[in-house]
């Protein structure tokens, strides 16, 4: 669901939200939110299976930050999420050089 306020009249709100809360409310994010908030994560709890835990984030910010947040910014921002985002490769990477049973390879 978007963050948006398309389908609903100010007029409805008006009197119930003062005006600059509902400006400061339906305002665009920013960077600085994208960071404060992923700072604000624990470094090792991963908020699913198979997803990065905020580690990874911390320690590549400099890398991939930039993208990182034009990604995010999109999608809070009213705009779609990539169709592929959930998509992942799984990759095996066997214990032993030569791994002939499925227990040699996890």
């Amino acid at each position: 669901m978007s963050p948006c306020f398309d389908d609903v009249s100010f007029e409805e709100l008006q009197g119930k939200v003062p005006m600059e809360d509902g400006l400061w409310l339906t305002r665009p994010y920013t960077r600085k939110e994208v960071e404060s908030a992923l700072n604000q994560m624990t470094p090792t709890k991963a908020p699913g299976l198979d997803v990065l835990c905020a580690l990874f984030y911390h320690n590549f910010w400099d890398m991939i930050g930039n993208d990182m947040c034009d990604v995010v910014l999109c999608v809070l921002n009213g705009g779609l999420m990539p169709e592929d985002m959930n998509h992942t490769i799984i990759s095996l990477i066997p214990k032993t050089k030569t791994p002939i049973t499925r227990k040699e390879l996890c």
